[in-house]
């Protein structure tokens, strides 16, 4: 998947949180960084696949206090 893929992904997904479950919406963390992940990739010895780390860089998890 294309950086800009998972930008549109993103993008449907927040549209439908915005108008179903805002809650949802507002849990959602914002991007991480690149050094961010770059350092987890060193920690774990591994290399995330690229839509994965797109997807990181728009939303990185969300809330620990989230309703789902």
């Amino acid at each position: 998947m294309r950086a800009y893929e998972v930008e549109e992904t993103w993008a449907m997904i927040e549209a439908r949180c915005a108008k179903h479950a805002p809650d949802v919406l507002q849990s959602l963390n914002g991007p991480a960084s690149e050094e961010a992940i770059a350092e987890t990739e060193r920690e774990l010895e591994i290399q995330f696949p690229m839509d994965f780390r797109n997807s990181l860089l728009i939303h990185d998890g969300q809330t620990l206090d989230s309703p789902w």
